[in-house]
């Protein structure tokens, strides 16, 4: 009986171990692209939009690939094809090879930029402002990453619906998450899986990443409890709904945030629990950015069960892993943090002061070089306390240094552009002047030049009103009249041989205008006249104005400034650009 049982087990066993072979051959299979020479000639026979959607599903399966080599080799491979076949492909090209090939040649992007615009690639060109931002945004240069975002975003239609929108408020969310800026960062978030939540859309990466970081953001501000429900609650949602490709990478991400929590709150049974589901899912369906945060994890899960030199191990998988794994939420810093703690539980003080330093130095380098100072802690209980509040104080400073930048640099951006409105609206003003002045020198005869100068009568059609005003024009002209700085009303109508008040109703009537103004007006054009003859060339405005009839310069200027719309330097300035 023993035997048969013996037997039996042993069958399963077998059976089990053949099975599971299988089942992770089978995987492997069809979870790794593959690229022969039957999919290059397949690849070969395509044109136009077809050929740009295979190489773009192409591009989407490399991201998918484990080996780096295999990565390149086959990034190579299109980055050649799409550059001899299709432009709209070879954008796509480019922009791949600077964001996932670990390429360091500088000008890819404006490369791609300009080969979009010159074949007018509308979608192209947003490639590369989304692209741009989230390269700027993998630097940590954060206002590099909102430029370009929104330059996105205005070339994309706010709607809130279309997953494409989704992916520019996304992005902002994460640019203020990156940066620290949790309230903004919580407040994009919560808006995006508001919209998942109204259509009860669950089968969708994006709802389980808005919740992990929310999660997340919980974490970095020590609220446990807030955490622990953002993660259970993906958790739950993902487990009921969510059955894409990429839902046990889903499931081991979220099991490892829970399994942080749980060491947070001293539950080490419960953390080794969520590491023992997540060793139990397909491991090669995992991603390069979930297999680190696992890695990281398990050895945080060994540090708390004192196995100090199985998490050191682990600490250096972590380090060895893939670096183009992607973002994770795990900083080099926080591994020196962590080996520091280790060392220190082993005794080996002289190890665990010596990453503390590095720990700190690399804390000290963040906060200079993002300028944001975000995250500089040291491991002394004792000096917990005072390095939160100088961090808090050196945030506070740097965010009001850079709204205090930013808010200068818009006005003077748009003082700069008012000055340039109103600078080309004085010159419109003299050139309106000075095509006004040419017209009414083209028009031949005297009194044609008055029957074009007098208005329509007030008071009827008044012919010895408006041989009066011939008189004066004649007057004017013939004698220079104006040009007398004492010349008043009472002496034009003496020499007109008619008293002041009718002439001064003849003015106002046939002219639409006062003695004072017609005479500044006759002024001003004979400034005019000697502006452009070259008179300042050699004069000063004063000058200018004695020689007009004026008796000061700044009745001149208030006269010069009525008739024309701008005063006398800025004419003479700009009256030859006119």
């Amino acid at each position: 009986m023993y035997k048969n049982t013996s037997t039996y087990s042993l069958k399963v066993l077998l059976v089990s171990y053949l099975l599971l072979f299988a089942y992770s051959s089978f995987n492997q299979l069809f979870a790794q692209p593959k690229f022969d020479a039957l999919t290059e000639k397949q690849l070969l026979q395509f044109q136009g939009q077809e050929f740009r959607d295979k190489v773009a599903k192409l591009y989407d399966s490399i991201k998918l690939m484990n080996n780096a080599a295999d990565r390149t080799a086959l990034a190579g491979y299109l980055f050649e094809l799409s550059e001899q076949k299709d432009n709209s492909a070879h954008v796509h090209s480019l922009v791949f090879r600077k964001m996932h090939t670990l390429d360091t040649e500088e000008g890819l992007l404006e490369e791609a930029e300009s080969l979009a615009r010159r074949i007018n690639d509308f979608d192209g060109v947003c490639l590369v402002e989304y692209s741009r931002a989230n390269y700027f945004l993998a630097q940590k240069r954060y206002d590099s990453a909102m430029f370009y975002l929104l330059n996105y975003r205005d070339l994309t239609p706010a709607d809130w619906s279309a997953e494409g929108y989704r992916n520019i408020i996304n992005l902002m969310g994460d640019i203020y998450y990156y940066a620290g800026l949790y309230v903004e960062a919580t407040k994009i978030y919560q808006q995006l899986l508001a919209q998942y939540q109204k259509t009860g859309n669950w089968n969708h990466y994006r709802p389980y990443v808005l919740m992990n970081n929310l999660g997340q953001i919980a974490l970095n501000q020590n609220n446990t409890a807030e955490a622990k429900s953002w993660f259970r609650r993906s958790l739950q949602l993902a487990e009921t709904h969510l059955q894409a490709d990429y839902r046990f990478n889903t499931l081991a991400y979220i099991k490892a945030k829970l399994a942080e929590t749980a060491l947070a709150q001293d539950s080490i049974r419960q953390a080794e629990k969520f590491m023992a589901d997540i060793a139990s899912y397909p491991q090669n369906v995992l991603d390069g950015a979930v297999w680190k945060e696992l890695l990281w994890q398990q050895a945080n899960v060994l540090y708390h069960q004192m196995d100090f030199a199985s998490a050191r191990k682990k600490l250096q998988e972590w380090q060895n892993a893939d670096a183009s794994s992607g973002n994770t939420t795990i900083s080099l810093s926080e591994k020196y943090a962590l080996l520091s703690r280790v060392f220190e539980a082993q005794k080996q003080y002289d190890s665990a002061l010596f990453y503390n330093k590095l720990h700190l130095e690399l804390e000290r380098e963040i906060a200079a070089n993002e300028n944001l100072a975000q995250s500089m802690i040291i491991l002394s209980d004792r000096n917990h306390a005072l390095t939160r509040l100088e961090l808090t104080k050196t945030k506070k400073y740097n965010r009001t240094l850079l709204i205090s930048l930013a808010v200068a640099a818009m006005l003077l951006f748009s003082i700069i552009l008012l000055a340039y409105r109103l600078h080309r609206s004085k010159v419109a003003l003299v050139k309106q002047y000075l095509a006004k002045e040419n017209k009414s020198k083209a028009v031949k005869g005297l009194e044609k030049q008055v029957s074009t100068a007098i208005a329509e009568p007030v008071n009827g059609n008044d012919d010895r009103e408006k041989e009066l005003i011939i008189q004066l024009e004649k007057l004017m002209q013939d004698e220079s009249a104006f040009l007398n700085p004492k010349i008043g009303l009472g002496d034009v109508a003496e020499a007109l041989a008619t008293n002041r008040t009718y002439l001064s109703q003849a003015i106002n009537n046939q002219l639409n205008t006062s003695f004072p103004n017609y005479i500044n007006e006759l002024r001003i054009k004979e400034a005019v006249k000697l502006i452009t003859s070259g008179y300042v060339a050699s004069h000063t405005q004063e000058a200018l104005a004695r020689e007009c009839g004026f008796t000061s310069r700044s009745a001149f200027t208030a006269a010069f400034k009525k008739v024309t719309g701008v005063v006398p330097s800025f004419f003479i300035a700009n009256h030859r650009k006119a």
